[in-house]
């Protein structure tokens, strides 16, 4: 299990800065090798966003599609 802090950009809310930790956490899980991936968050609507395949047409859709 790994913890991670990190000083990132501003942000405008609470969602942003979930989905911002998530493409971290991925990107740093894949730089370390790890195949499986568990994700936990406190936004259930980023949660949820983050698994479903859709295309998001929100102003963090551009982030949410660097996530898929």
């Amino acid at each position: 299990m790994i913890v991670m802090s990190i000083k990132g950009p501003y942000v405008n809310n609470y969602a942003e800065a979930e989905v911002l930790a998530c493409k971290k956490a991925i990107e740093f899980s894949i730089e370390a090798g790890f195949s499986e991936l568990v994700i936990e968050g406190d936004n259930v609507n980023v949660m949820m966003t983050i698994s479903c395949s859709s295309v998001n047409h929100s102003f963090l859709g551009h982030i949410f599609e660097d996530v898929h």
